[in-house]
C-alpha cells in the first residue's frame, strides 16, 4: 500500500545564499552555489538570486502552508475523506542571520554536512519533523480505502518510464495536494513567465559549466586524492561525499521488510547506528573541508564560479534587470 507524506520542511536557502541545490553538503570546502561565505565576499549573480528568492521570511511559508492545508482538508472532504491539516508540513526558511555559515570550518566540524546532525532542529528523521496527525485514521481504513485515500490527496501513480528518465510535475494530476498548492500559489512568478525562462535556466545552468570547467575537474581530482588518503573512500565528484552519508542515513529509517508502505508509522533509527553515522559525518565533512582548502578546489571553484556569473551578466546585463525590476522584492 503505497502511503505517502507530503514533502517537508524544505530548506529555503536563498536568503542564506546558499542557491540552486540546497544547503545540505555545502559546508565542506564550499560548493559552486555557496554565493556568499565566511569571507563576507558576494559572488555577482547574488544580488539577482536574492532579488527573486530572498524575500521570504518564516511568517509568510507558515501562512502559505496553513492556506494550503486547509484547502486539502475542504478537498478532501469532498471526496469523503478526514483529513487534519498538518502543520508540520511546510518550509523552513533559513534566513541569511540565522547564525549559520554552512560553508564554513565551523559548520563542518559542528554539524559535518548537515544531513544526520539536524542544524535547523527539523527532526530526528528525514522525512518525519512531526507526527502525521492522518496517521491513525489511514491505518483505521481497509487497504482499498487506503488506496483511494492516497490517489485523492496525491492522485494517481505515474505511469512507469524508463530509469532515470523525470517525470514532468502536473497539479492536475495531483491529488487535493496538487490542487491546493495550486491554487495557492498559481502559475506566478518569474519560474512560469516564459520571457525569461531562458533566462533563468542559464542562470540555474552556469553552475553545472563551473563545476566541469577544466580547472575545476583538475582540482577535484587532487580533492578526491587527498580525502581518499584521510581514509574516507574514494569519491569521484565533490557531491559524492554527502550524498554517501545521505543514502546511508536514509537507510537507517527504512523498515526491516524495505517497504516503507507497510506502516503509516515513519520507521525509527537504531540510536547507535545513527551516532556512529552522525560521528562518521562529522569527521569526514571535516576532513572534506581541510581537503578542499589544501588541494586549491574551494577557491578555483569560486574564482570559475565568479568568472562566469561576471560574464553571464555582462552578456545578459539588460534581461537580468528587466527580470528584476518585474519580479524583484520593492523591499530590498
Amino acid at each position: 500500500m503505497r502511503i505517502q507524506r507530503s514533502t517537508s520542511f524544505i530548506v529555503l536557502c536563498a536568503a542564506a545564499g546558499v542557491l540552486l541545490s540546497g544547503c545540505a553538503g555545502l559546508g565542506a570546502g564550499g560548493g559552486a552555489e555557496a554565493t556568499s561565505n565566511s569571507s563576507g565576499s558576494e559572488s555577482p549573480l547574488q544580488k539577482y538570486w536574492s532579488l527573486l528568492y530572498g524575500g521570504q521570511d518564516q511568517a509568510d511559508v507558515d501562512r502559505q502552508n496553513a492556506e494550503v492545508q486547509d484547502k486539502v482538508a475542504e478537498c478532501m472532504g469532498e471526496q469523503g475523506f478526514d483529513y487534519v491539516p498538518d502543520t508540520h508540513n511546510g518550509a523552513v526558511v533559513m534566513a541569511a542571520d540565522s547564525g549559520l555559515d554552512w560553508t564554513s570550518e565551523d559548520f563542518a566540524k559542528t554539524y559535518g554536512y548537515g544531513i544526520t546532525t539536524d542544524p535547523l532542529g527539523m527532526g530526528d528523521g528525514p522525512e518525519e519533523p512531526g507526527a502525521d496527525p492522518n496517521a491513525d485514521y489511514v491505518a483505521s481504513l481497509s487497504q482499498s480505502e487506503q488506496a483511494a485515500y492516497n490517489d485523492a490527496l496525491w492522485g494517481p501513480s505515474p505511469p512507469a518510464t524508463d530509469a532515470g528518465e523525470p517525470t514532468e510535475y502536473d497539479w492536475k494530476t495531483g491529488g487535493c495536494n496538487g490542487e491546493a498548492q495550486h491554487e495557492v500559489f498559481g502559475d506566478a512568478g518569474v519560474g512560469a513567465d516564459p520571457e525569461f525562462e531562458a533566462l533563468t535556466d542559464g542562470m540555474n545552468g552556469l553552475y553545472d559549466e563551473v563545476r566541469t570547467s577544466p580547472a575545476v575537474v583538475e582540482k577535484e581530482q587532487d580533492w578526491s586524492d587527498c580525502l581518499a588518503d584521510a581514509g574516507f573512500g574514494d569519491f569521484e565528484h565533490k557531491d559524492d561525499a554527502p550524498a554517501a552519508i545521505s543514502e546511508e542515513y536514509s537507510a537507517l529509517f527504512t523498515m526491516p521488510d524495505g517497504d516503507a508502505s507497510a506502516s503509516t508509522a515513519a520507521p525509527k533509527a537504531d540510536p547507535a547506528a545513527l551516532d556512529a553515522l552522525r560521528q562518521r559525518e562529522i569527521a569526514q565533512a571535516t576532513a572534506d573541508y581541510g581537503c578542499a582548502q589544501e588541494s586549491g578546489y574551494a577557491e578555483t571553484l569560486k574564482s570559475e564560479q565568479f568568472r562566469m556569473e561576471q560574464a553571464f551578466i555582462d552578456e545578459h546585463k539588460t534581461e537580468l534587470d528587466a527580470m528584476a525590476a518585474r519580479y524583484g522584492d520593492a523591499s530590498q
